[in-house]
């Protein structure tokens, strides 16, 4: 078990290393294109993507063997009767962006950092209401997930870091639910959460 940890360690160790020394040769690398002008992955992101999949992988394996409770936000962002999906570089399928509620934080603060995170959309905590909370066994966990809404009455600009976000798009509900997604995202959108 050792040499494991040992191996782990230096593989993150060696791909920081080496998105250190990319940052600034940088190829154009293309991953799925959000619509818009989306900036072109680098071969730092390249490799920032590689330690997000291996990362997910091994807290997976966590997972299986500890069971542990989860605390999450996300956000449903609703703009004209379409809503933002985002695909992440270490699964598959759609998402909404956000993520783990850090110890001490409140929800709603967590979805406004995730959003500031993952899209560099800064919204003030008025904008955003408590839509769906389930707990549901998902992952090897029980996930305890708060969705906030956000609606929109523009595009937004928004600044994904293709790293953990590799693309964003507006879509209707029905293109999101013909895709791989968590389960309480696609029991938000099929008990007919819209705006």
């Amino acid at each position: 078990m050792k040499f494991w940890g040992v191996a782990w360690r230096a593989t993150l160790w060696v791909l920081d290393g080496v998105a250190a020394v990319a940052q600034d040769l940088s190829p154009p690398l293309r991953l799925w294109p959000p619509e818009g002008d989306p900036d072109i992955p680098t071969l730092a992101d390249r490799a920032w993507q590689a330690v997000y999949w291996l990362g997910y992988r091994a807290a997976r394996a966590w997972w299986r063997m500890r069971r542990p409770d989860q605390h999450g936000a996300i956000v449903a962002v609703w703009l004209d009767g379409r809503i933002l999906a985002v695909r992440q570089s270490y699964k598959h399928g759609l998402t909404f962006p956000g993520g783990t509620i850090h110890s001490g934080e409140a929800p709603l603060a967590a979805a406004q950092r995730e959003l500031r995170e993952e899209l560099g959309l800064a919204v003030p905590a008025q904008a955003l209401t408590l839509a769906y909370e389930t707990t549901m066994e998902w992952e090897f966990r029980q996930d305890h997930v708060r969705i906030f809404e956000l609606h929109l009455d523009h595009a937004p600009a928004l600044a994904i870091d293709n790293r953990e976000i590799v693309a964003a798009r507006f879509m209707r509900p029905e293109e999101m639910l013909a895709s791989a997604m968590p389960p309480f995202i696609r029991t938000y959108l099929l008990e007919g959460r819209r705006p």
